[in-house]
This record gives structure tokens, sequence and C-alpha cells, in this order.
């Protein structure tokens, strides 16, 4: 369960990254609150749905090579809110939040920020750049007091997060 917070990382950038901190890492109390004052902005339906891990790197190193670990981690996105979720049951596609961030999408310019209110890193913001396709997204960011990624990687000691996303195709 330590590894869980590797991914969906914009909760655990707060913390840092890296072996140190991996061994830190803590999950959070479940909330689903935005932050103090912020309103969901529109959320591109590009990005909307639930998403799956592929790979998470911070610090050049991958967080989540572990497939059991990436089967119990899930992220929502939808009405402004980036939301990080623990699998109980993969197949009910059950579990608790772990994360909430508010997000905010800048689609001319590639760009995104997401502000914590919730779980670890409570408070921050990080911004990043993004791809996203039908079935991928990719998002490379930093905490908000280091520049912004302008390249999709995460080089050694930089503290800027990697990770690719496959679109969960949902049960009608």
């Amino acid at each position: 369960m330590r590894h869980l917070l590797l991914i969906g990382g914009a909760a655990v950038i707060a913390a840092g990254c890296g072996p140190d901190q991996k061994a830190n890492a803590q999950i959070p109390t479940p909330a689903a609150k935005l932050p103090a004052g912020e309103v969901p902005a529109p959320t591109p339906k590009d990005w909307v749905g639930v998403w799956a891990p592929l790979s998470c790197v911070c610090d050049g190193s991958e967080m989540m090579s572990d497939a059991k670990t990436r089967d119990t981690i899930r992220l929502s996105i939808e009405n402004g809110e980036y939301k990080l979720y623990a699998l109980t049951d993969p197949v009910k596609m059950e579990g608790k939040k772990v994360s909430s961030a508010a997000l905010a999408v800048d689609e001319k310019a590639g760009t995104f920020t997401l502000s914590i209110g919730a779980g670890l890193g409570e408070g921050r913001k990080v911004h990043g750049i993004y791809e996203v396709t039908t079935d991928k997204l990719k998002l490379c960011y930093a905490p908000t007091d280091k520049p912004r990624p302008t390249k999709f990687e995460s080089p050694k000691a930089s503290g800027v997060f990697h990770e690719e996303w496959a679109r969960v195709k949902l049960k009608k």
C-alpha cells in the first residue's frame, strides 16, 4: 500500500519522491473537498473518465513496476476534480478516495494545474504539461515552486513526475 501514493503523484509531490520519500509515504485520510475557495473548472471532455496507471516515474525511477500495485490504483477525472482511489475490489471498481485536487486545464497551451484539496499535500499546487488521446493520458508535472516541465521526462533528482495512464473501459 505504500506505493499507492507514488502514482497520481499530485498527492505525493508535496512529500517529494525518490527512495527516501517512498519509504515514508502514507495513505492520507479520505476526503472529498476541494481547496477552500476553489470552484471546479469545466473539465475537457478528453480528460473525463476513469484511468489506470501504466507508469509513474519520479527522479528517473519507475515507482510502479509491480502490476499488482498498479491494479489497485484508479484515477477519476470529472467536473474539474482529479480524484485518486485505492481499490479494495478491482472487479467491482470499489475502493476509497485517498486524494482529491481541483483541476485547471489550459487546452491551448497544453498545460494543467492541480490544487490539492484533500490528502497528502493538502493545500499545495503542482503544474505541468499533458497529452491526451482517446485511450491514454500522459502527465508531467512539478511543484509550482519549480519550473513547469517542458518535456515528458523525469530526470534524476528533479522532483518531476512523469505518468502515463490508460483509460478504463467501464461496463455498462
